[in-house]
């Protein structure tokens, strides 16, 4: 594989690259991530599901109703917020602070309701789907303020996206694909 470099630059970049050693070590680390991803969620779920039988009226039956709840002043909608803003920045702030980060932060809101999403779908609801959308499916979430319109060809990925948007209060439009597509091919054949 040549790069565009001079020779000298290139050359390393040949010397220390084992591309397929590099490629499996991905594939494993995605996996055990995917794997840790779901057990934060799904380890829970016998506790939340006992919770439910006890809290049948108030059990929240959407991601939408379960991010209203975890929202109410100490809730723990913002100590989630808290932790990634620590997390990512080393600085603890309070939840008067967290509160106006993500008022005004569209791809941490983002973040946040991909995250209340997994919650609600591998531990709150009454049943876990066959096929979800996977930890980085949902974390496209961040990138979704900076789209008119987020292409996936990928159903529990568009499932989760469009109730993030509406959780979060994006304008994003996730669309499929083959829409997406076809309107290319329509609109360079109308231009001819």
């Amino acid at each position: 594989m040549r790069f565009i470099f001079d020779d000298e630059v290139s050359a390393l970049f040949e010397e220390d690259a084992d591309y397929e050693r590099v490629s499996l070590e991905q594939r494993i680390s995605a996996v055990e991530t995917a794997g840790q991803f779901d057990e934060v969620f799904l380890a829970p779920r016998p506790i939340f599901q006992r919770l439910r039988e006890t809290e049948k009226e108030s059990w929240s039956k959407s991601a939408a109703e379960l991010a209203q709840a975890l929202q109410k002043p100490g809730g723990a909608y913002w100590n989630y917020a808290i932790g990634l803003y620590h997390r990512a920045t080393g600085i603890t702030v309070n939840e008067e602070k967290i509160r106006r980060f993500v008022r005004e932060c569209p791809p941490f809101r983002a973040l946040l309701a991909a995250i209340v999403f997994a919650q609600y779908e591998r531990s709150i609801s009454e049943e876990v789907k066959p096929k979800l959308a996977g930890r980085n499916d949902l974390f496209m979430a961040g990138y979704l303020p900076y789209c008119d319109e987020f292409i996936s060809n990928d159903h529990p990925q568009q499932q989760a996206l469009r109730k993030i948007v509406s959780m979060a209060e994006l304008p994003t439009s996730v669309r499929w694909y083959k829409e997406f597509s076809g309107q290319l091919s329509l609109s360079s054949a109308a231009k001819r």
